[in-house]
């Protein structure tokens, strides 16, 4: 009994140990990967969003020159369906060419007034308690703004602003997929562990003894 009673304590310490390690290296792999995940997402989310900015302008630039401008919401709804996108503004600038009373067109914040100075803002924020990317993209007057000349119509010195493509877009679907495949993942962990242990006092001892 008393050589029983070695044998399970002896596999106590044995297991103690590797639980503690691979709790460990579960919580740094986690927190890496998280890191990792929210990193690479931002990036991937950045690149998209400013693009859809660029593309955006350049529709409206091509719908300008070719006098279509006034189907302009036509496209900005079609912006409004893609996945995610709960924000799109055209801010007006110097040398604007039509002058509207339309709020999306108005400068409301200090975003606005950064990005209708030039600076280009990319800011995560919290709308509502759920993450965002906030993108507004300025636009300047070009006497070439791929092949176009911008100041022909426009009349502003080269350089000016002259307007800028505001988007929201919301991070919550992004994060609930991180979050879901960590979850999955550190589930998938503890699974493999826990039969892994069973596995071992099953080898070690024909049976699972907790007397």
């Amino acid at each position: 009994m008393e050589n029983k009673k070695i044998k399970i304590s002896l596999g106590t310490k044995l297991i103690l140990p590797i639980s503690a390690i691979f709790f460990i290296s579960i919580a740094i792999s986690t927190l890496y990967f998280m890191n990792n995940q929210n990193h690479v997402s931002k990036i991937n989310v950045l690149d998209k969003t400013q693009s859809i900015a660029t593309n955006l302008f350049d529709s409206l630039n091509t719908m300008m020159l070719t006098g279509t401008i006034t189907n302009r919401k036509i496209l900005i709804n079609k912006i409004l369906q893609i996945p995610n996108v709960e924000e799109v503004r055209v801010l007006h600038g110097k040398g604007r060419l039509v002058v509207s009373d339309d709020p999306e067109h108005k400068i409301v914040d200090e975003y606005d007034r950064k990005a209708i100075k030039g600076e280009e803002v990319n800011e995560w924020i919290e709308t509502d308690g759920q993450p965002h990317l906030l993108v507004i993209k300025p636009f300047k007057a070009s006497k070439n703004y791929n092949g176009v000349n911008c100041v022909s119509c426009h009349q502003v010195p080269e350089g000016t602003v002259i307007g800028a493509i505001r988007i929201m877009y919301s991070m919550k679907e992004e994060k609930a997929q991180i979050h879901n495949t960590i979850w999955t993942s550190t589930i998938a962990s503890l699974v493999i562990f826990i039969i892994g242990i069973f596995a071992y006092s099953f080898i070690k001892k024909g049976k699972i003894d907790y007397a």
